[in-house]
């Protein structure tokens, strides 16, 4: 299991100077061009990790086979979505074990005015690897109201005839 970092402006920094300074070991990249809805709630509290299939709805999933022990792994996605209710949207990127996820790694919410356009999330974290076997990293999104989130369209729709589309990326670099 990889050892969670510090996100945020401190986890860019280290996951960029990483990748400056390393080699590249693999990248693995999955993309969802997919209209899909869910109506899960992300509570708009103070909680430090989230729980995973009851906060928020997954719409992505990735997996990767770490190449050594000690390498860095940065884990990226980007996600087009819109709610029907505007309140608090946020998204996190989740350890995963199947259907249900582990603790948050990253998380992040987009500034957009109070209506029902669509949001741009961005969020990376970077892990240490700390063992070889596979490791998968899930995308989670939801909203603190009631309401339903629509991942790559707005209004239970796709918007662009599918052309718009979110995804995932794991790089892995030696330290």
């Amino acid at each position: 299991m990889a050892t969670p970092r510090i996100t945020g402006e401190i986890n860019y920094k280290r996951a960029t100077a990483a990748a400056a300074s390393s080699v590249v070991q693999q990248i693995v990249y999955a993309s969802v061009s997919s209209v899909l809805t869910g109506t899960t709630t992300i509570p708009a509290d103070n909680t430090t990790q989230f729980i995973a299939g009851t906060h928020g709805d997954q719409y992505m999933w990735i997996a990767i086979t770490p190449k050594a022990v000690g390498n860095i792994l940065m884990v990226e996605a980007l996600g087009f979505a819109a709610h029907s209710a505007v309140s608090r949207p946020k998204c996190y990127i989740a350890t995963s074990g199947g259907s249900v996820g582990g603790p948050a790694l990253a998380a992040a919410a987009p500034l957009r005015g109070a209506n029902a356009t669509q949001a741009m999330f961005y969020v990376l974290a970077s892990v240490t690897v700390s063992s070889v076997a596979s490791q998968s990293y899930s995308f989670w999104l939801g909203d603190s109201g009631a309401g339903t989130n629509t991942f790559n369209g707005e209004g239970g729709v796709g918007i662009g005839a599918r052309q718009l589309g979110s995804y995932m990326k794991i790089m892995e670099f030696t330290p």
